[in-house]
């Protein structure tokens, strides 16, 4: 009767030991979840109240939204085409994107700003449209929006180094406004291929 009683105790345990833990591993995944774009702006808005302070920080949330957007499609990209100039123009994105990513958390860290933890609401409308298509109606598609995408974010960057206040995130603007020009000359290059056929 006592080992029974003992055994029933560590059983008891055991489970509630694995209902906390999948408790906590599931809110904290629900947590990295919901850090959306919004969520991220709210939470910088409490956070900073000067203006100046509150536009650094929306630079930053607008230059992880790029970053996600790049790396996506990069990614369908890859999967979708059999084209060398596409796939090493997506391949490209993905790696410096990433990068670009990586340096971003650590610069935003430092600056006490809080990040959307994805961009896949901001991705979703033009995956949908590059996932309906094949072959080089695909490839064509593809340039357009990384011309389109590329032009969009290298204004905001040149925005950002005239107007941006804190010096460490202008220098990491700066830094990556070149990586931009170039993704956006190789993207031009691949929409004229493409546009001639």
């Amino acid at each position: 009767m006592e080992f029974q009683t003992k055994f029933a105790i560590t059983v008891t345990i055991v489970l509630i030991a694995i209902t906390v833990t999948f408790g906590v591993l599931s809110c904290e995944q629900f947590s990295r979840t919901e850090e959306s774009k919004d969520i991220a702006v709210n939470h910088n808005e409490t956070r900073f109240t000067d203006t100046c302070q509150a536009n650094d920080a929306q630079f930053l949330v607008d230059a992880a939204l790029i970053n996600y957007h790049e790396i996506a499609l990069g990614q369908l990209a890859n999967a979708k085409t059999k084209t060398p100039e596409i796939l090493l123009m997506a391949q490209t994105l993905v790696d410096e994107h990433t990068k670009s990513m990586i340096d971003l958390k650590l610069l935003a860290d430092k600056k006490n700003v809080t990040l959307p933890a994805s961009g896949e609401n901001d991705s979703k409308e033009a995956n949908n449209k590059l996932l309906k298509l094949k072959g080089t109606a695909f490839d064509k598609a593809y340039s357009t929006v990384m011309v389109d995408e590329h032009e969009i974010a290298i204004t905001k960057f040149e925005n950002a180094i005239k107007n941006v206040m804190n010096d460490e995130i202008r220098d990491w603007a700066s830094l990556m406004l070149p990586s931009l020009k170039m993704h956006l000359a190789d993207a031009i290059k691949c929409q004229q291929k493409f546009s001639v056929k």
